[in-house]
């Protein structure tokens, strides 16, 4: 049985079920191999680091009615609490308005299955400075975050000119229990994204985590932008992204010029 996907915004309604998401993210993001080269103790700081990059990219963007930006599975145990029915380094320099005061604390068992943060971008989609998540980078690395998010953001725009308004994805993650067996959730949580892209007519842009992310989506339609990689002397870890592009599919254009 598929999943069920629901939609959240980062409104006050929704904060318990938001920060169980932004921990999901954490959890599954913090063991990747790019989180020594960036963080000093990523031990002890690793998780707060990713948690810290996924808060700030959505509270910095502008609310979307139309396109909630967090795809949610819950968990399905008995004591998990339900949610509410609906992959960064850029660096624009905005407020953002719309950062929590404080974040609820969670239990395990409060957690959802998976959950995803994507969202329709364009220039002026919202705020992405992220001083609590920048503070934590070793010094080291500072350089090659910059260089990144520069990058990032001008192969964003490529896509953009190219296409028009595109999904960009940038975290799509499942709790380690929920990583093995018949799930299925992250395969759930990207096809719930290419069906908003293509029911839009939309490309999607993301940026894979190593070769294996990047042959998995490779599987579902995308195709190679730019490959980045950088290793830091003396510093353990490395950065290896795949930044990637799923064009938009014909026949959703033909759908959309029928309507």
């Amino acid at each position: 049985m598929e999943p069920i996907i629901q939609r959240l915004d980062h409104d006050a309604a929704n904060q318990t079920e938001v920060a169980g998401c932004l921990e999901v993210i954490a959890e599954a993001f913090a063991p990747m191999h790019n989180t020594p080269m960036y963080v000093e103790d990523p031990g002890a700081h690793g998780h707060a680091f990713w948690r810290s990059m996924a808060q700030e990219i959505l509270y910095g963007l502008k609310p979307n009615p139309q396109h909630p930006p967090l795809y949610v599975i819950p968990d399905r145990a008995p004591q998990a609490a339900t949610a509410s029915a609906g992959n960064s380094h850029h660096s624009y320099q905005q407020s953002q308005p719309h950062q929590p005061q404080q974040q609820p604390q969670l239990q395990p068992q409060q957690l959802p299955a998976a959950a995803a943060l994507a969202y329709v971008w364009r220039p002026d989609v919202g705020a992405f400075n992220m001083p609590a998540t920048e503070a934590m980078l070793r010094a080291e690395a500072v350089p090659d975050w910059e260089a990144c998010g520069e990058l990032w953001h001008r192969l964003l725009l490529e896509v953009y000119q190219q296409h028009g308004e595109v999904i960009n994805v940038d975290f799509i993650a499942v709790r380690p229990r929920h990583q093995h067996g018949s799930g299925g959730h992250g395969r759930a949580l990207l096809a719930a994204i290419l069906a908003d892209a293509d029911a839009a007519g939309r490309a999607v842009f993301l940026a894979a985590c190593g070769p294996t992310n990047a042959a998995w989506y490779e599987r579902h339609g995308f195709v190679l932008r730019h490959h980045y990689t950088c290793e830091l002397p003396g510093v353990p870890g490395h950065a290896d992204l795949s930044f990637q592009v799923r064009p938009p599919r014909p026949l959703a254009g033909k759908e959309r010029e029928q309507r």
